[in-house]
């Protein structure tokens, strides 16, 4: 789905498994906005609140993720 609204993403990543183990860089070059990626030192809700430094972005947007959202 294309949306334009979103200039970025930011994953805050709390599984054990890693995310090469699980393929998440598979289709890394057909990503369209930048992602980034933070590897917590342990599992905690905590961690979603974290504010990337690389970030442009003046507004976040926090789900998780099994949550669809519709761009309208």
């Amino acid at each position: 789905m294309e949306c334009p609204i979103v200039s970025e993403i930011s994953i805050v990543w709390n599984n054990e498994q890693s995310m090469q183990e699980l393929g998440v860089f598979v289709n890394q070059d057909q990503w369209k906005r930048p992602v980034y990626f933070y590897q917590t030192p342990n599992n905690s809700m905590n961690w979603r609140f974290k504010v990337p430094k690389e970030s442009q972005a003046q507004v976040f947007f926090s789900i998780d993720d099994d949550i669809t959202v519709d761009c309208q």
